[in-house]
This record gives C-alpha cells, sequence and structure tokens, in this order.
C-alpha cells in the first residue's frame, strides 16, 4: 500500500478487518452500507495521498446536509477507520479524519412515562382487540418489566427463563437480527457485551410468564414472542402493529419501544442509581444511561436542611 493506493481499495481492506471481527451483524451491514452510499461515491476515486482535512471536511458537510447529523458523525467515523488502515501500512503518516470538525448531533430530551401513563398504557394495550391478536400486552409487559430492547425480547427462549428460581429471572444473551441472504435469525450475543445479563422478575412479569407456558402451544425456535405461524418474530412487524395501535389511541403517539427502556432507566435511576440502571439496560457504563435514557428531573431535591444552615450564624449572631 502506497499514496497511490485509492480511497476504495482501502474502504475494502477496512471491512474486511470488519467482517472478520467479532462485531453485530447488524453493525458490520451498517459499516457496509456507509461506505457504499456516503464513501465510495464522492472519494473512492481519490487516491490516499489527496485526502486532506479540508477535503474531508467538505465531503462531511454534503453529508450532513443531505442525510442528517447521526449519519455524518456515523461517516467520519466510517473514514477515521478506513484511513487508519492506511495509516497502519505508513501510506500516510497523519490521519486527517481524526482532524476534522467534531460532529454532535442535537440531543432530544428524553422522554420516559409516568407511572400514570404505564398504567394508563397497560390499560389501552390490553382493551385493543387487534393488539390483543398481535400479542403486544405480553410484549410490552416484559419490556417494561425488564427494560430489555426489543430484538432481545424477540430472541428470548424458553430455555433462558428460570420461574423456579428463589427470585423468578431471564437470562438475556441473544438478540434476533436480519442477514442478507439468509432472513432473520438469532445472533447467540446480545448488542454489547455488557448486554449479557440475568434479570429479576417483577410479580405482574412472572405471572404473565407462568400463564405463557401453559398457553402457548410450542414453537421450532422455542421462544417465548413467536410470530403467529410459529418463527421468529420480526421487531419490524411488531413496529407496524404498534403504529397501527397508535393511529387507533393517538395518546401514544409518541411510544416506542425505546421509550420503555427509558422508562426502566428512570425508574431505576431515581430509586438506586444512573450506574444500577445501565446495568438493568445492559450498557458498558453509566454515561449513555445517564445523556440518553435517563429522564432528568425537573424539580430540586429538598435541601431546605442544609440551605437553612447560611442563615444560622447570622440568627446566633444577632442573639
Amino acid at each position: 500500500m502506497t499514496g497511490s493506493t485509492y480511497v476504495g481499495a482501502l474502504a475494502d481492506m477496512w471491512l474486511e478487518e470488519i467482517r472478520d471481527s467479532g462485531r453485530a451483524t447488524n453493525t458490520k451491514e451498517r459499516y457496509q452500507e456507509l461506505v457504499d452510499r456516503h464513501v465510495r461515491p464522492g472519494l473512492g476515486s481519490l487516491r490516499v495521498e489527496e485526502l486532506s482535512v479540508g477535503r474531508l471536511d467538505r465531503h462531511l458537510s454534503v453529508v450532513r446536509e443531505r442525510a442528517g447529523e447521526t449519519t455524518a458523525k456515523a461517516v467520519r467515523t466510517v473514514l477515521k477507520g478506513v484511513i487508519g488502515v492506511a495509516v497502519r501500512h505508513d501510506a500516510i503518516q497523519v490521519n486527517p479524519a481524526g482532524h476534522t470538525r467534531p460532529i454532535t448531533p442535537k440531543r432530544k430530551p428524553v422522554d420516559a412515562l409516568t407511572l400514570e401513563q404505564v398504567i394508563a398504557l397497560r390499560e389501552a394495550v390490553r382493551h385493543d382487540a387487534p393488539a390483543v391478536d398481535a400479542d403486544l400486552p405480553d410484549l410490552v409487559d416484559l419490556m417494561l418489566g425488564t427494560g430489555c430492547r426489543i430484538n432481545e425480547a424477540l430472541a428470548l427462549r424458553w430455555s433462558r427463563v428460570n420461574l423456579a428460581a428463589p427470585v423468578p429471572e431471564v437470562t438475556i444473551d441473544a438478540t434476533a437480527t436480519r442477514t442478507k441472504g439468509v432472513g432473520l435469525v438469532i445472533q447467540e450475543h446480545p448488542k454489547t457485551r455488557a448486554g449479557h445479563r440475568t434479570l429479576m422478575l417483577p410479580g405482574f412479569v412472572v405471572e404473565m410468564m407462568l400463564r405463557r407456558q401453559v398457553e402457548q402451544p410450542s414453537n421450532a425456535p422455542n421462544v417465548v414472542f413467536p410470530s403467529s405461524t410459529g418463527t421468529l418474530r420480526d421487531s419490524r412487524n411488531v413496529s407496524r402493529q404498534w403504529r397501527a395501535l397508535q393511529r387507533r389511541d393517538p395518546r401514544w403517539g409518541h411510544v416506542t419501544s425505546h421509550t420503555f427502556r427509558k422508562t426502566v432507566a428512570t425508574v431505576i435511576a431515581r430509586n438506586f442509581d444512573a450506574l444500577t440502571a445501565s446495568e438493568q439496560l445492559g450498557h458498558a457504563s453509566s454515561a449513555v444511561t445517564e445523556s440518553h435514557y435517563i429522564e432528568r428531573a425537573h424539580r430540586g431535591p429538598d435541601a431546605r436542611k442544609m440551605l437553612e444552615s447560611f442563615a444560622a450564624s447570622l440568627a446566633e449572631s444577632d442573639g
């Protein structure tokens, strides 16, 4: 590899490294998509020696305008990886992608459900006939009772459910994912390493699981939430069914499966701490949980006793 190597060839080498890595299938496919859509068209025909901070910065600005800040940030990450291959092969001394302007998408405020909203939502889903036919109530309960991701819920197998334990629990160690050329499969590891976890179940989830154990017909993948035909259930179909519910009941138009995770994280953080919430959700650290999953309290703490001390010395001197 030299400075005359084309960026397109460099991208192929990087993607080969990604394919040989232990990253999740969805991550590998996402990187391939970003390269094909946002790296090759504008940069693939350039040579490594033609890359500069300014050129890459202008390219990222175009991506930002056309595809948004989140995609532009991901493309910047890809470019750092791709050009990093050239740095490791001494084809270039410094990675110009690392010196481009950082991209920080605007964060939306975390919107968790209140207790009253959770009660109302569970009641609404249970009284909506199409939602019941689509097996949404129990799925919602599992996500509300554990904070698991929707594809973790859809990949949960009965062999990972232990209702006979002193404290009933489930082990989250897989996720449902769609692979090109294969279709929907169970990936035998969760989204991240920290995602492998065992979660204790609240009573309402235990009751739901016990009922399903008795009433549910067996299915080939042995999952708790199969499709209507006994196969793996696709989260895209669940999303369509949920959107149909939202059209029937607009009160829940802002609610997604991610809202359930945020609600669980917020409740746990307020009663314990952010680290405990991150462990429940399967995050590697509490930083992500605090930034994106825990709703900020707009009511200050009860600090009256501490603040009252400010006036104590004055009162004593007056006496």
